[in-house]
C-alpha cells in the first residue's frame, strides 16, 4: 500500500486526478485482500481442525457468495484491476520509464492468466520489478532538497 501511495503522490502534479483515483482504489482493493487471506484462512482451518467434510464443504463452497465475501471479493479484483491501470496511466502522464509504467499494467493481467504458485510468485515478481524501476527513478528526486555532499555521499553509496 504505501509504494502505491506513493506511486500516486509522485504523479500528483502531471495527473492529480489520475494519481489520486488510482492510488485510492489500489489502496482499498488491498482492504478486500485482507478480506479474502480472511476468508482463506477460515476455509484452512476447517481443514486443520478436522471439521466434518460435508460441513466444511458447504461452510466453503459459499464462503466468497455470502454478502460479506461477494463485496470482499469484488473489491480486491476490480480495485486491483481498475487501481492499477489507472495509476499505470498517470505513471505514464507523469513521464515515469515506459518499461516500468508496462510491468506495472502487465501485474493484474499476469496474476489473472498464471495459475497456481508459479503464477503468483510471477506476477508479484513483475509488481515488484515494476515498483523497483520506479523507486530508481525517484531516487534523484528524493535527494533534491539534500545538502551537496548529502547528495555525493548517497549517490557513491548507491
Amino acid at each position: 500500500m504505501p509504494a502505491f501511495l506513493g506511486l500516486a503522490d509522485a504523479c500528483l502534479a502531471k495527473a492529480p486526478r489520475l494519481a489520486r483515483t488510482g492510488g485510492w482504489v489500489a489502496v482499498a482493493s488491498m482492504a478486500g485482500f485482507v478480506g479474502v487471506r480472511m476468508l482463506q484462512g477460515v476455509e484452512l482451518q476447517t481443514v486443520k481442525d478436522g471439521i466434518d467434510r460435508p460441513v466444511a464443504a458447504k461452510l466453503i463452497e459459499h464462503s466468497f457468495t455470502t454478502a460479506v465475501g461477494a463485496p470482499l471479493l469484488v473489491l480486491f479484483l476490480a480495485g486491483t484491476a481498475i487501481g492499477v491501470i489507472v495509476l499505470a496511466v498517470a505513471t505514464w502522464r507523469a513521464g515515469f520509464p515506459r518499461p516500468a509504467v508496462v510491468l506495472l499494467v502487465l501485474f493484474p493481467v499476469v496474476d489473472s492468466v498464471a495459475k497456481g504458485h508459479a503464477g503468483t510468485v510471477a506476477s508479484h515478481v513483475v509488481l515488484l520489478t515494476a515498483l523497483g524501476w520506479f523507486a530508481t527513478a525517484l531516487r534523484p528526486l528524493a535527494l533534491v532538497g539534500r545538502s551537496t555532499s548529502d547528495r555525493d555521499m548517497a549517490v557513491s553509496a548507491g
